[in-house]
């Protein structure tokens, strides 16, 4: 594991990685989203504005999850459908 130092809103932060990277593309990705939100809500503290970032995150993160298991549902629908025709055949 290699050791890197990354910056998220201003706070220096070392972590250890087995892939510098791909945490340098979470780094840069995060911190372009932190900026677009500061600059929308720039009343918000930097606390608030981490919060409303998790918030988000998780909001974004649970419409793919129910994204991803309709596409489950639909490609076990698809499955079942083509295992009737191939056997029909």
């Amino acid at each position: 594991m290699e050791s890197i130092s990354i910056e998220i809103f201003g706070r220096r932060y070392q972590m250890k990685t087995d892939s510098k990277e791909n945490i340098q593309q979470l780094e840069r990705h995060i911190n372009a989203e932190l900026s677009k939100l500061s600059n929308r809500f720039n009343e918000l503290d930097r606390d608030k504005l981490l919060v409303l970032f998790s918030f988000l995150l998780t909001e974004e993160y649970l419409n793919l999850k129910k994204e991803l298991e309709s596409l489950r549902s639909e490609l076990t629908v698809l499955n079942a459908a083509d295992s009737l025709l191939n056997d029909n055949l």
